[in-house]
């Protein structure tokens, strides 16, 4: 993946992982989650892409609970929820991130999954869903001033 966005965008300084992936998906390349982290550099306020560890233990307490319908409140670009949902094969869940590029990246990798992409701060949508049976999310690795301050304090009982 690296290859391929140094070829194709060698005089663009920035490239947005949601333009790139387009591009590749275009081109029949796949994308995985490690080769979209080979090319993401959060140095610079990209999207975190949740490591495989976290994802598997995660996926592993989904698979012990057999949720119904599943709530990422900090979604990102996915990489946390996508693979919960296809590991456990969940029937419904819903990503929630504040940044419309980040759910773009997210609609890319999401595949057949059923996930619906809900654009907003955690604070501003919760009120407008349902119920979950489970609520997961990486630790906030990776945020920035881009989010809002007042949210890194969201305690769930």
């Amino acid at each position: 993946m690296r290859d391929f966005r140094n070829e194709q965008y060698a005089t663009r300084a920035r490239v947005s992982p949601d333009e790139l992936l387009r591009a590749a998906q275009e081109r029949g390349i796949t994308i995985t989650w490690e080769s979209l982290r080979d090319i993401v550099d959060i140095r610079r306020g990209e999207a975190w892409i949740t490591l495989t560890f976290i994802t598997d233990f995660l996926s592993a307490y989904a698979a012990t609970r057999h949720p119904k319908n599943v709530l990422d409140p900090w979604a990102s670009i996915g990489s946390t929820l996508i693979r919960i949902v296809k590991d456990c094969q969940i029937p419904a869940a819903t990503g929630i991130s504040p940044l419309v590029t980040d759910i773009e990246v997210a609609r890319i990798m999401t595949g057949d999954a059923p996930i619906e992409w809900a654009q907003g701060t955690p604070t501003a949508v919760l009120g407008t869903l349902g119920e979950y049976d489970l609520v997961v999310s990486s630790p906030p690795l990776g945020l920035s001033e881009r989010v809002e301050p007042s949210l890194t304090s969201l305690v769930c009982a």
